[in-house]
């Protein structure tokens, strides 16, 4: 499957060799590659640019990777974080996870190994902004500004709509012509 055209990618990583060669691979797979070397330079690039996805070690000089998550979900919190480590531990699996990490990747990395990942979850991260959009447009009231009538029957009519809009069920308006049905 091809990948998302234009998702963005930050890779963070202090190893010169392993953001470049993973920098180059990723946009050759057709995503939109930054590096940092940092989590400082990581977080100024996140200020002013939307990732859809990083990828961050966790041993990084200065502020570590899991509190460069920490601070990334703060600027963007539908930014997925996949975590990197070459000394993993369940341990450090567990504390990714609970700050908000999306996916945990172990070095050496296998570029057909994080390939899959990220692919599945971009396509993750797809379905989720979607469920979310859906879960607001449910729960978001009838705008009765729009609607002329606020009696006693028009009350009744907004209940019955509130009741029914959840169903899959299928509604008749009757009444005679020129109601404003």
């Amino acid at each position: 499957m091809p990948a998302k055209p234009h998702a963005k990618l930050l890779i963070v990583d202090d190893e010169l060799i392993i953001r470049e060669s993973l920098g180059e691979f990723l946009t050759q797979e057709g995503f939109a590659v930054t590096v940092a070397g940092s989590a400082e330079d990581a977080l100024a690039l996140a200020a002013k640019t939307h990732f859809d996805l990083v990828l961050c070690d966790i041993q990084l000089p200065g502020i570590d990777g899991l509190e460069l998550l920490n601070r990334l979900l703060k600027i963007s919190p539908d930014t997925f974080v996949m975590l990197i480590t070459a000394y993993g531990t369940v341990e450090s699996a567990v504390a990714a996870f609970h700050r908000g990490a999306h996916d945990y990747l172990m070095k050496p990395i296998l570029l057909d190994e994080v390939l899959v990942k990220i692919r599945r979850l971009l396509q993750y991260r797809e379905l989720h902004l979607d469920n979310q959009w859906l879960r607001r447009e449910l729960n978001r009231e009838i705008e009765h500004e729009s609607i002329i009538g606020q009696g006693e029957a028009m009350r009744r009519v907004f209940e019955m709509v509130r009741k029914v809009a959840p169903t899959p069920s299928t509604v008749l308006l009757a009444g005679e012509s020129g109601t404003g049905k």
